[in-house]
């Protein structure tokens, strides 16, 4: 089991929505994503694959960071140093996913500074 596997899994729990639907509603293959929800499969290089994953599970705020440092840190990358334009990849997905307010960027750089 992995982090990350506990947290996709319990994204997906909270939003109410069974594994079979979830996956056909956001065309996953069902027995893929049961593998990454068990542990079973590594957490997947695929950048393009995390980006819907993470838009399928309608993660918000700090929760998008969190899916994507987590599986940073389960493939293996704890300590890893973040340039400027990796850091923008990690942030721009959350940027994307919903239009923030001058508070609510202040607030998530505040989130940000804590972790």
């Amino acid at each position: 089991m992995t982090q990350f596997n506990d947290f996709v899994k319990d994204a997906r729990i909270k939003s109410g929505v069974i594994l079979r639907l979830f996956c056909q509603e956001n065309n996953f293959d069902p027995s893929y994503i049961s593998k990454l929800e068990r542990g079973v499969t590594p957490v997947p290089d695929d950048l393009e694959f995390l980006n819907k994953y993470a838009k399928a599970l309608k993660l918000e705020g700090i929760d998008v960071v969190k899916f994507y440092d987590i599986a940073e840190e389960d493939k293996g990358k704890i300590y890893r140093v973040i340039d400027d334009n990796e850091a923008l990849r990690l942030i721009a997905p959350l940027l994307l996913h919903k239009k923030l307010n001058k508070d609510q960027i202040s607030k998530l750089v505040e989130e940000i500074k804590n972790i």
